[in-house]
């Protein structure tokens, strides 16, 4: 994790972080001695172009650019290129931007820790990413009137007449819906109609288009209500228990219990800011 007084200036101390620190976090100051031997290349927003064009007056670290002046960089590389200047140098130009409140579209997606090959172990890894697509719809208050769920063929294993492919298939709902059973239940049709015996998948994923405010759904006569209403409370009462106890405390046995076709994390970062087990110890 990166600490710094502009957004720039905390890319490069996260980045520092993940290989200088011992305890997962790196602060960074305009005037900090590191500066001198980053490479412009490691700025956020610097790429061949901007790369070339600065080692042509010699400027090849973030402590050379911090150097130049703020005329020169406006008439070469304009308002942005400005605001890179003075991020540099400690002051900051972009803002922290708040929270979106609502989204066009959610995907939920991972790629496994070993080829699948059988319908059930997939069928299973999709069921679970409708759940997560079913938690986030319901955290952002929305409803998604269309899916489309898609699975990958392992590129680098390449089988005789199984051609490189990538698969999906969408479908609209009867009834907008964030509800995880329903979710659940359409993705299974979907991923049954994509299956193909002998493939080796490599990944799947989930995406829900046509979305819509909670409050804002259209009925349909052939849904019953009252059964929307209830798998409703159902969500809510599902969504407070996972909250307090911990993710998949309670979950849907279609999601299943076998964690061979996980995603792999042996690499990765320590979650400081969303774990409580993993907050750091000094």
């Amino acid at each position: 994790m990166g600490l710094a007084n502009t957004k720039t200036l905390a890319k490069l101390a996260n980045h520092l972080a993940k290989k200088r620190s011992l305890n997962g976090t790196y602060h960074l100051e305009a005037s900090s001695p590191e500066l001198a031997e980053l490479g412009i290349e490691e700025l956020w927003g610097v790429g061949a172009a901007y790369q070339r064009r600065l080692a042509a007056v010699r400027v090849k670290t973030v402590a050379d650019l911090a150097r130049v002046s703020e005329a020169w960089m406006q008439k070469e590389f304009g308002v942005v290129g400005l605001r890179l200047l003075k991020e540099v140098r400690g002051e900051a130009c972009y803002g922290l931007e708040a929270p979106v409140e609502s989204r066009k579209s959610m995907i939920v997606s991972r790629s496994f820790a070993q080829d699948v090959l059988e319908l059930s172990v997939l069928s299973e890894a999709v069921a679970r990413y409708a759940t997560r697509l079913g938690e986030k719809l319901r955290r952002y208050g929305q409803q998604t009137e269309a899916i489309t769920v898609f699975v990958w063929a392992n590129r680098f294993k390449p089988q005789e007449n199984m051609p490189l492919q990538c698969s999906a298939l969408s479908m609209e709902l009867p009834l907008a819906s964030s509800n995880t059973n329903e979710l659940i239940h359409w993705a299974w049709l979907l991923v049954r109609k994509l299956y193909q015996p002998g493939v080796r998948y490599k990944k799947a994923g989930i995406m829900a288009t046509a979305l819509r405010p909670q409050t804002n759904v259209q009925m349909n006569l052939f849904v019953d209500e009252a059964s929307s209403l209830r798998s409703a409370q159902l969500m809510q009462a599902l969504d407070g228990i996972n909250r307090k106890m911990g993710r998949n405390t309670v979950y849907f046995a279609a999601c299943g219990n076998r964690p061979e076709w996980g995603p792999k994390a042996e690499r990765r970062s320590g979650r400081f800011t969303t774990r409580w087990g993993e907050l750091m110890r000094v």
